[in-house]
């Protein structure tokens, strides 16, 4: 039986900040349900705004994250550290998404589209710095041996609270359609500005653990101290090191994955003459296909958590490449609206691996808070970089490309899987595969509730082969 949360929040240190860290996660899902789901059609629908201004979402943090990644670690020391980034980086967002009440009612003035743009640009930006932030601070307070199941527990419970809000959005958007009156959305920006300012609540009551410099025993600290020192030189030895491998097919990956990213939801709104699905005035579908993959999460999230802590992060991130190369396939081919569910479970269950993959590996990066704010930051300007190199590219390919299936979006979503491949090769060389053997035989045991009935079946079968006595034996 699982302890009481309430219990927890009375012991040490430890265990207060990861049940605080686990209950922020649940309540900020309304700021994340509005941000990913009901800004993109507050934009398009309400404002008006172009696709290819719609990818400047992408664009605008991705550049800010490559700008500010190299000198992420001295800004959040100059800020006063990890926690005190993050308050700050909560407070902007819950100010940039209430400012977008204006643009929603005056949404006929000249400048509406401009302002609603930037203050949706600004929610995501300033994760260029919270970001590594939250990471270090974290990667602080988290056990090693637990890194794997915290940051499966903790987006286990995020997305089930995403979803219940994704569910109440439903309700109330399909009362007041976006298409119609701005009641709905103003509804939606009131709900996820209270979802901030009660996470940032949370933020401010948990503990920031004493920096703490222990022996360095793993591959990936020890070559990230050897080899990236700054950031010219982490890019010089960026193939040598473990901690610049996996970027590289992090990166890769996500230049295949943000040729087409960035422009799902456009996809999924933009109506059937146009080569979209015309889910602008059905929110029930569009909520099931924005949210099948967070559903997805849910559910296996534990075992993934289990996983990564029995096999590694690198080596379960060389699956998770696998089946994200896979995805655009089935939104390109395809227009049934139960095989775009299954393409989402798919999707779904090869991201939550390369969450709680790269998530565990960012924690593990240094044992020190500061050299780990510095790696992180490293890393998402490499990554950074390439998203908006992608995103731009794809957005002047959705006008140049022709059609395909009768849509310039399908026929993007062919090139992004193409431009996938590339990571899934990258993986496979650098990336360790999965031990046989004996690791492998005991994989099922990892599965929540299966180890009983494992148990069970061995005791079964050993007694069904044991050899019988001498007198109980048939005669021949």
């Amino acid at each position: 039986m699982r302890r009481n949360w309430l219990h927890r929040l009375k012991k040490g240190p430890v265990a207060r900040g990861l049940t605080l860290a686990a209950l922020e996660g649940a309540v900020v899902g309304g700021m994340f349900a509005f941000v990913e789901a009901w800004m993109v059609p507050l934009l398009k629908v309400r404002l008006h705004t172009s696709d290819q201004l719609i990818g400047l979402l992408t664009v605008a943090p991705m550049l800010s994250a490559t700008l500010l990644g190299p000198i992420a670690q001295p800004i959040i020391a100059r800020l006063g550290g990890n926690k005190r980034t993050v308050t700050i980086t909560c407070i902007i967002q819950v100010i940039a998404i209430l400012g977008l009440s204006i643009p929603l009612h005056l949404a006929g003035a000249p400048w509406a589209m401009w302002a609603g743009l930037s203050c949706a640009m600004l929610v995501n930006a300033v994760g260029a710095v919270g970001g590594p932030a939250w990471m270090a601070w974290m990667g602080g307070m988290i056990p090693r041996s637990i890194r794997g199941r915290f940051t499966s527990n903790r987006a286990q419970i995020h997305h089930a609270a995403r979803i219940a809000f994704a569910l109440l959005f439903m309700g109330i958007m399909s009362r007041w359609t976006a298409a119609e009156t701005w009641v709905g959305l103003q509804i939606l920006i009131v709900i996820a500005v209270l979802s901030r300012i009660a996470s940032t609540w949370l933020v401010v009551r948990s503990p920031e653990m004493p920096n703490r410099v222990v022996a360095t025993t793993s591959s990936t600290s020890k070559l990230a101290q050897q080899e990236a020192r700054d950031f010219a030189t982490f890019m010089k030895s960026i193939h040598r090191s473990s901690l610049g491998r996996w970027t590289l097919v992090w990166a890769a990956l996500h230049f295949g994955v943000m040729l087409a990213g960035p422009y799902f939801l456009v996809y999924w709104l933009e109506t059937i003459e146009r080569g979209g699905l015309g889910l602008a005035d059905d929110p029930l579908r569009y909520t099931i296909l924005v949210y099948t993959s967070a559903a997805i999460r849910l559910a296996v999230y534990p075992l993934v958590g289990r996983l990564v802590d029995h096999f590694g992060p690198t080596a379960m991130l060389r699956f998770a490449v696998a089946g994200i190369a896979l995805v655009p396939m089935g939104w390109a081919l395809t227009t049934s609206f139960p095989l775009l569910i299954l393409t989402e479970m798919v999707s779904g269950f090869s991201w939550c691996i390369a969450e709680c993959s790269v998530g565990v590996l960012l924690f593990s990066c240094s044992n020190d808070g500061a050299e780990r704010a510095r790696f992180i930051g490293y890393h998402q300007t490499v990554c950074a970089l390439v998203i908006v190199v992608a995103t731009l590219l794809g957005g002047q390919l959705l006008v140049l490309l022709p059609e395909f299936n009768g849509s310039h979006f399908r026929c993007l979503f062919l090139v992004s899987t193409a431009l996938r491949l590339p990571a899934v090769l990258l993986a496979l060389r650098w990336l360790p595969p999965l031990h046989g053997g004996q690791n492998l035989r005991g994989v099922w045991r990892l599965v929540p509730g299966l180890s009983p009935t494992i148990t069970l079946s061995r005791g079964v079968m050993r007694t069904w082969r044991r050899p019988l006595p001498p007198d109980s034996r048939p005669p021949r």
